[in-house]
């Protein structure tokens, strides 16, 4: 299929959709005048699917479209239960290289989706725009584009395997006042040289109600090369708005980040649960506060959290900064040794805070304790009795004795 005036092909309602071995190329030669990116005015996609109960495209191959290449969708609620979209290259498009969605009033048209093994390039908007319900995108590779992976609302979506390559962003989410844009998990990604962030989550500017749900990271590999690149900010609702989003990053490499003075490469923010497991920071750039900044309603938890190599013009200035009200904040095991203040930030006090086992700015050395209520340690053991007894008492108040 090629040459046509708007779209190469539009098939609009049916029981089952399917399409073998398909190639498109040169659609929207109208080119309508107006918008940019994936705007209404744009017309003329490659393929364009509406309101099958089923759809499967399995060797779909589309270059130099005007608007999104592969789009697949539903505007009646729970109308597309199965949509199988398999084998795929794309380059170049005005739009979108795949978008699947579903556009009624609840956003529930598109269900059960599977998106794999996919190539592709140079999409003036995003790689895959994934606004479903219940779904997995895995192996695939995505190059030049806005932002690979974009979600304005989806839940119960699992993304694996996937390597991002010289877009502006990795992953985006700008997430719409809708319940439900939840239990989303991103695993075993390579984002690599991003040139504005790796993983940006904000709201939607018109979202002023709702928040995200459960959002996971795990295995997740960032390479940043450009000036002014950051590497994670994460907002989990609108401020001041009920609802409640828990975050999990596990496993995290962050290589090259920048951040500028007063931001940190990491912010997590306007959330109630935030984890931390195994993050590692190298040859960061930049002026920085922190590595990594955070907002809790109620817990931040970071454990192992490594810095090393930083060659910004100045030294990061803290290893966190804990932004005012979280109650519990627990951080262990982590090694930022180099740092213009060794103390974390906290803007106010949590209610329940424990540091153990931190290798931070002077912590090379192992912590040396007076006795409690005495001045000196020089003393016989029945002189030091009483005060050992009183340290012993002391120390276990203050979580202290397995330190000691």
């Amino acid at each position: 299929m090629h040459g046509s005036w708007y779209s190469n092909a539009e098939c609009n309602t049916g029981t089952e959709f399917y399409a073998y071995n398909v190639y498109s190329y040169d659609a929207g030669l109208g080119k309508q005048s107006g918008g940019s990116g994936d705007a209404e005015t744009r017309l003329g996609s490659g393929l364009v699917v509406k309101n099958f109960g089923k759809v499967f495209i399995d060797c779909f191959r589309g270059i130099n479209t005007y608007q999104s290449t592969l789009f697949v969708y539903a505007d009646i609620a729970n109308r597309t239960s199965t949509i199988d979209i398999s084998r795929t290259e794309i380059n170049s498009s005005g739009g979108n290289g795949i978008r699947v969605m579903g556009s009624d009033t609840d956003h529930v048209g598109a269900t059960r989706v599977v998106i794999s093994n996919f190539i592709i390039k140079n999409c003036e908007s995003h790689g895959i725009r994934c606004n479903f319900r219940l779904g997995v995108i895995n192996t695939g590779y995505i190059e030049s584009s806005n932002a690979s992976l974009a979600i304005e609302y989806a839940s119960d979506l699992l993304i694996s395997d996937v390597v991002s390559s010289r877009c502006a962003t990795g992953i985006l989410c700008r997430y719409y006042p809708l319940d439900g844009t939840d239990k989303l998990t991103f695993s075993n990604i390579k984002i690599s040289n991003p040139s504005v962030q790796a993983i940006y989550f904000a709201r939607n500017s018109g979202n002023t109600t709702n928040a995200l749900g459960e959002i996971r990271f795990s295995d997740i590999e960032i390479d940043i090369t450009d000036t002014n690149a950051r590497a994670i900010d994460f907002s989990g609702k609108p401020t001041g708005t009920s609802g409640n989003c828990d975050v999990t990053f596990s496993d995290i490499s962050i290589t090259g980040a920048w951040a500028d003075t007063n931001r940190a490469f990491v912010e997590v923010t306007d959330c109630r649960h935030i984890k931390f497991a195994g993050v590692t920071f190298l040859s960061t750039q930049g002026t920085p506060s922190s590595y990594i900044k955070t907002g809790a309603s109620t817990s931040v938890i970071m454990k192992e959290v490594t810095a090393l190599s930083h060659f910004g013009s100045s030294s990061v200035v803290r290893p966190f900064e804990i932004l005012t009200g979280t109650e519990t904040v627990n951080i262990t095991g982590c090694v930022i040794h180099v740092t213009s203040n060794g103390n974390v930030a906290y803007s106010s006090t949590p209610t329940y805070r424990y540091e153990s086992c931190n290798q931070f700015l002077n912590s090379s050395n192992n912590k040396t304790w007076t006795l409690t209520n005495y001045s000196t340690q020089t003393r016989s053991v029945d002189a030091a009795s009483n005060p050992a007894l009183a340290t012993l008492i002391a120390d276990i108040a203050s979580n202290n004795a397995i330190t000691r």
